[in-house]
């Protein structure tokens, strides 16, 4: 093998190396060397109160959602570190009163919903007949 085959054959390698440490959760889409993984997450609030319901709104615009109803947010451009740091910044704004929930797809090719329910998470998977 010469000097050129190898560096292609190390490429390949590390860039598979990256794609099986991404979580299985999530779709993966490989563009030359760059790993980029997106989601579509819809988010619905149920505020306990009006400072609450303000300030989880002010949160979710700056993680660049845009309100489609009442008390529904949606994007369909969010990276898992976004959604991670989402959540952390969702528990600190919450109390006991509020409920929030989280509809992310794909997910391991299924719907995935989240809530936060007095001060507890809680994941549930969708999955489809078939």
């Amino acid at each position: 093998m010469g000097s050129a085959e190898n560096k292609i054959a190390a490429g390949s390698r590390r860039r598979q190396k990256l794609i099986s440490m991404a979580p299985d959760c999530l779709t993966r889409y490989t563009v030359s060397f760059m790993l980029i993984i997106r989601m579509f997450v819809s988010v619905m609030l149920d505020p306990g109160g009006v400072e609450t319901s303000k300030s989880l709104s002010a949160a979710l615009i700056e993680f660049g959602f845009t309100k489609v109803q009442r008390a529904c947010w949606e994007t369909a451009s969010m990276s898992p570190e976004q959604f991670d740091a989402l959540k952390k910044n969702v528990d600190a704004l919450t109390d006991y009163y509020d409920t929030v929930r989280f509809y992310q797809f794909p997910c391991d090719g299924q719907l995935v919903v989240t809530e936060l329910h007095q001060k507890k998470w809680r994941r549930f998977t969708v999955h489809s007949q078939g």
